[in-house]
């Protein structure tokens, strides 16, 4: 019994098994896709739908769900204005951290923007002001090690 190769060598490049993720050369087949792929309804509700991709590898799995988020309408922090920040968080990590925090705003009740040099509104915007100050005493102690 002939047992193909966990590994080709190729001029440039040691490529892994056919088999591993989409990285064959072999032409993808449609119909054989097809054939593979189940889709299974998890939970099926009035703004909620969960299901899974059953037959196809990771790679692909994680396309649709890229797809999915980016068609998605949502709403996010894009614009961080910092005037005196003496955390120990940079600057453009702070900014990029609260970009992730979602917002719970219904993206249907806004516009887009129609030029991105145009002022705010109240129709494309939400702006949010934020002041935090550290209340704790600044004295310090010493350490007993130095």
């Amino acid at each position: 019994m002939a047992t193909k190769p966990l590994l080709y060598l190729e001029e440039y490049k040691l490529k892994q098994d056919a088999n591993d993720y989409g990285l064959s050369d072999e032409l993808w087949d449609f119909e054989r896709f097809k054939q593979q792929l189940q889709i299974v309804v998890v939970r099926y509700e009035e703004d909620e739908l969960e299901f899974d991709m059953i037959g196809v590898s990771c790679a692909v799995a994680n396309v649709f769900r890229r797809l999915m988020l980016s068609e998605v309408p949502s709403m996010a922090i894009e614009k961080v204005h910092i005037y005196n920040n003496t955390s120990i968080i940079q600057d453009e990590v702070l900014a990029h951290r609260l970009g992730l925090i979602p917002l719970r705003a219904d993206p249907r009740m806004f516009e887009y923007k129609a030029n991105e040099t145009d002022p705010p509104t109240a129709q494309d915007t939400l702006e949010f002001e934020l002041k935090v100050k550290c209340t704790r005493k600044n004295e310090g102690t010493e350490r007993d090690d130095e």
